[in-house]
């Protein structure tokens, strides 16, 4: 028998989670991503601004049910029942897209001196939208992408002195056709497709 395999050990495998321009990004729901690595995030794609330090954090889950028959105490299969991808972030811009991001109303439209105002309704909600993420560690970019995403969850608001104002919210993957989400990392000079999967997480049973 043959011994196994050293692990590879890469520290240039070992990334940061550093904005890559301005990083998180939405636009109407649908719109794919840049093709590439080196593609700019055009046109309907717009910044969401600044986030909080903490940055965003993406979270993956699966729910299961475990089979076990009557002459074992212990399953004999698992049975995926569920995947959820997600994307929380908190956003320290006070502007027309941060704030109807999370009340799940549309944006509207700013006046020319920058005001806004909208009505959050009692009926209205489920927003959708595409968004995408942007970092870079030195000559390494990865980009994750949910072309079908919806605000699923939000955290407090609080005003205080001294304090940025944070809109903190969740918009959770919607399935695309069997796919939830599209990955790409490589080097910044990475052809179009080059490096690229894409993560299927169907949302029906296995």
């Amino acid at each position: 028998m043959s011994p196994p395999a050293e692990p590879v050990l890469d520290p240039d495998q070992i990334l940061l989670g550093i904005n890559n321009g301005a990083g998180i990004y939405i636009a109407p729901v649908g719109t794919p991503g840049p093709a590439d690595l080196v593609t700019e995030w055009a046109s309907p794609w717009e910044s969401l601004g600044y986030l909080s330090d903490d940055g965003p954090t993406v979270s993956s889950s699966t729910d299961s049910d475990t089979l076990t028959p009557w002459q074992s105490t212990s399953p004999v299969r698992t049975v995926i029942t569920g995947k959820t991808l997600t994307m929380h972030f908190i956003l320290w811009q006070t502007d027309p897209q941060s704030v109807a991001l999370y009340f799940d109303m549309p944006a509207p439209t700013a006046a020319t001196d920058g005001s806004f105002a909208f009505d959050i309704s009692s009926s209205g909600g489920g927003v959708m939208y595409a968004v995408g993420l942007d970092i870079k560690d030195g000559d390494t970019v990865m980009r994750i992408t949910f072309s079908r995403a919806q605000l699923t969850d939000t955290g407090d608001v609080q005003f205080q002195r001294g304090a940025a104002i944070g809109w903190e919210v969740t918009l959770s993957a919607l399935d695309n056709n069997g796919v939830l989400g599209h990955v790409q990392a490589g080097p910044a000079t990475a052809a179009p497709g080059a490096l690229a999967t894409e993560t299927e997480q169907s949302t029906e049973a296995a």
